[in-house]
């Protein structure tokens, strides 16, 4: 495993761990695929043993293909930290599907398994983390069985919103140590005091202005919570974070002997400021999407 790698690991170990403390997160992030977008053959999930490459201490992937009915889930990611969720997870969130679940450490680059093991893999937000998503997703082929599905999530690029968060941000927080220091402690207590302070001391202007600034600044409280500000630290803060185009995710896909790639449209709810944002994420295409977040976040399944 190389250094950045472990890195990664340790760095996305907190925000799981945060994130299963937040029931938000957790319905969305455990919702995220059924059979409807998937637009697979009829009953083909129920019969179909999975692999989630790349689980996270989550295992919100894992959870979400046992809910939908599958025979079995082998779930997979860099380190023992993955471990320590396991048992309660089993005792508590999947109970009677627990035996269905089976863990082990290992890299989606080099999956511990044999050719044609399953019927479909689940690698959710992972290759743009890895430092080869080609051999990552030729691993993925390797395990599928003929007829069997992949479905990967990339990072898109492109797009005013996207590239001011995914470029200036990160480049931003990786050159500015002061910066860097005040992003690592934020939370959601942090947030809401800065906010505050700043209503305090908005007084300089017309009363009636101030009042509307203020206004503006207690929105944000309620806008703000700490699933969104755990979302901005995945984008900003992440080691590694490689970026595409749908276009060159379908030509990475053929290269890899992969066929029939499509992309899927997600239809989640948000809490947070992101609710504001819902219809560019589920209309992609729309043109003010794209010049907003250009290629967005891109979830797409192909077929072995």
């Amino acid at each position: 495993m190389k250094k950045v790698e472990r890195i990664s690991r340790k760095f996305f170990h907190k925000i799981h761990s945060k994130h299963l403390k937040i029931k938000s997160s957790k319905d969305r992030l455990r919702n995220l695929i059924n059979e409807k977008n998937l637009s697979l053959p009829k009953n083909f999930l129920k019969n179909s043993n999975c692999l989630d490459a790349g689980c996270g201490s989550s295992f919100h992937g894992s959870i979400n293909l046992i809910n939908l009915g599958v025979k079995s889930v082998s779930a997979i990611d860099l380190d023992k930290s993955i471990l320590k969720y396991e048992k309660n997870l089993k005792k508590n969130v999947l109970k009677e599907n627990r035996n269905k679940l089976s863990v082990k450490i290992g890299s989606v680059l080099n999956l511990p398994y044999k050719n044609k093991s399953f019927d479909f893999v689940l690698c959710q937000g992972v290759l743009h983390h890895t430092v080869n998503p080609l051999k990552g997703i030729k691993e993925c082929y390797r395990v599928l069985k003929k007829g069997g599905f992949l479905y990967i999530q990339m990072m898109g690029k492109g797009g005013l919103i996207h590239e001011f968060v995914m470029t200036y941000l990160r480049d931003y927080y990786f050159s500015n140590r002061k910066f860097r220091l005040f992003f690592d402690r934020l939370n959601k207590k942090k947030f809401d005091k800065l906010i505050k302070f700043m209503q305090k001391n908005i007084k300089f202007g017309e009363k009636s202005r101030n009042l509307v600034g203020k206004k503006f600044l207690g929105i944000l409280i309620d806008l703000v919570d700490e699933d969104f500000i755990l979302t901005l630290r995945d984008r900003i803060a992440s080691p590694i974070y490689e970026k595409y185009t749908f276009e060159e995710i379908k030509k990475i896909l053929k290269k890899c002997k992969f066929k029939n790639t499509r992309r899927i449209y997600t239809k989640v709810s948000y809490k947070n400021m992101r609710n504001i944002f819902t219809y560019f994420y589920r209309f992609p295409n729309d043109d003010l999407s794209k010049f907003l977040y250009g290629s967005g976040l891109l979830n797409v399944i192909s077929k072995k």
